[in-house]
């Protein structure tokens, strides 16, 4: 499925149960959502305020965003940009994070 950043309605986007995927969400957004997704590749262009994922396995993620928050994850790749520091929270395994912060030189995450 291809879309325009003109058929995206509303501020912000859910993705939900993507299996075996790629995906490209390149639209500016104020919110987006990963949920439950395994074994895909998902790049996020600039999300305003948060990007949150949950509950997801073997995915790899190309974002920038404010703030970004994960939780629930196993063996997740992610390539960040972000401002805020990130949230790591709940029961993550094997995660690789490479986060560019050019607001936040050296700041490290926050592991909740």
């Amino acid at each position: 499925m291809v879309k325009q950043p003109c058929d995206i309605k509303g501020l912000s986007i859910k993705v939900l149960n993507c299996h075996d995927s790629v995906i490209y969400l390149l639209a500016p957004l104020r919110y987006a959502t990963i949920y439950g997704c395994s074994d895909a590749t998902i790049v996020l262009g600039a999300v305003g305020k948060a990007f949150k994922m949950e509950h997801s396995e073997r995915v790899q993620v190309i974002a920038a965003a404010k703030l970004i928050c994960i939780s629930n994850c196993r063996e997740c790749v992610f390539y960040l940009v972000v401002n805020q520091k990130s949230l790591i929270i709940g029961d993550n395994h094997k995660l690789q994070v490479s986060i560019l912060s050019p607001i936040l030189n050296n700041t490290p995450l926050c592991y909740l």
